[in-house]
């Protein structure tokens, strides 16, 4: 009988270890992945912050330069700049914003992926395992194309406050030149 419970002990560990082990490819594998995303995921952070900081300058300096007349159109026209590309500041701000809430949930999502880790190294993964590598695979491939849709989002605004920027300085040079 001992026999018997000592064999069965050694079997289920043998048993649980392998279990384990089929687990051990998926969970490496995701850390990795999510590892590279976060690094992704910080890059793009640190891109958006230094836009915004480099897009608020340069609205900062669009402004008449002293000396030059401003017809009741040109005022209006170069309001009517300011004004679109404040609204470009604005939807940079609602793209931060978008960003900061998908990193709270990526956050929260990161400790589970360290319970997992976790569990594989103690060997107390269930059988719901899967399921859970599965959420946090499909997590990170929609940070990744969260961030390529971002990345877009942020050269469309570049693009448009560069050509506001542009119209700005074309409409000053030639109230200058006049």
């Amino acid at each position: 009988m001992r026999t018997l419970l000592l064999f069965s002990a050694i079997a289920l560990a043998f048993v649980s270890c392998k279990n384990m082990e089929k687990f051990r490819a998926p969970i490496e594998g995701l850390t990795t992945n999510w590892d590279s995303t976060t690094s992704m995921l910080t890059d793009f952070i640190s891109t958006l912050q230094n836009a915004q900081q480099e897009l608020q300058s340069k609205y900062a300096q669009l402004t008449i330069p002293e000396g030059v007349a401003l017809s009741e159109e040109s005022a209006q026209q170069f309001a009517d700049l300011k004004k679109n590309y404040n609204l470009h500041l604005g939807d940079l701000t609602e793209l931060g914003q978008e960003v900061n809430d998908f990193v709270s949930d990526w956050q929260s999502q990161a400790d589970n992926l360290t319970a997992l880790k976790n569990d594989l190294s103690t060997g107390a993964l269930g059988s719901e395992t899967m399921e859970k590598v599965e959420n946090l695979e499909s997590t990170v491939e929609s940070a990744k194309t969260s961030v390529e849709d971002w990345q877009g989002e942020l050269e469309d605004v570049r693009e448009n406050t560069d050509g506001l920027v542009e119209q700005f300085r074309a409409m000053v040079t030639k109230l200058q030149h006049n």
